[in-house]
């Protein structure tokens, strides 16, 4: 069986020296990994652990930028699409249920676009829509029409922020820095 526990490892280290290099410049902002919950199986050697994950994990990281609290989850695809089933049901409803509480959109996705190769944040705010959509086909048996049942990266271009120093700093000192539909 194919191990995938280092899918991604790359794209989230770029994400987090990124965040750490704006905060470096003494931008007001912080990048905090939430690990999925493990489960201790048992005691290896001296504080090592053999662990498995024991649930459904939160998005991946909490974001504070200019005093705002954020949830965002690191989403890779091999192409100019990310497809929906990419995106765990537990995760939009977590985004869905963060925005609600908090009273306005404040969770967003980094996605990596490999071809042609080009990194975003993207509002949940430009996705949800879409991705229920196609969930609720999915759910009915239907069978989604091309383009239904994905995440383009042409939209992502037009309503997200290229996931670059200068694109998070320019974009920083604007309100609702990542609200947009």
């Amino acid at each position: 069986m194919k191990s995938h526990a280092n899918r991604g490892k790359l794209f989230e280290r770029h994400i987090e020296s990124l965040f750490y290099g704006c905060a470096k410049l003494g931008k007001h902002m912080m990048l905090i990994r939430t690990p999925p919950e493990m489960k201790i199986l048992r005691s290896v050697n001296g504080g090592q652990f053999l662990c498995t994950f024991s649930g459904k994990g939160p998005p991946d990281y909490v974001v504070n930028l200019g005093g705002k609290a954020y949830i965002a989850d690191a989403k890779e695809t091999k192409d100019a699409k990310l497809p929906y089933k990419n995106i765990k049901e537990h995760q939009a409803r977590a985004f869905d249920e963060w925005d609600r509480v908090c009273g306005e959109p404040r969770s967003f996705l980094f996605i990596r676009f490999k071809a042609p190769f080009m990194d975003y944040i993207v509002p949940w705010a430009s996705i949800k829509d879409g991705y229920w959509f196609w969930k609720e086909k999915n759910a009915k048996g239907l069978k989604a029409r091309k383009g239904e049942g994905s995440f383009h990266q042409g939209k992502a271009s037009s309503c997200g922020i290229p996931l670059t120093m200068s694109g998070i700093v320019n974009r920083l000192e604007q309100p609702n820095i990542l609200v947009s539909t």
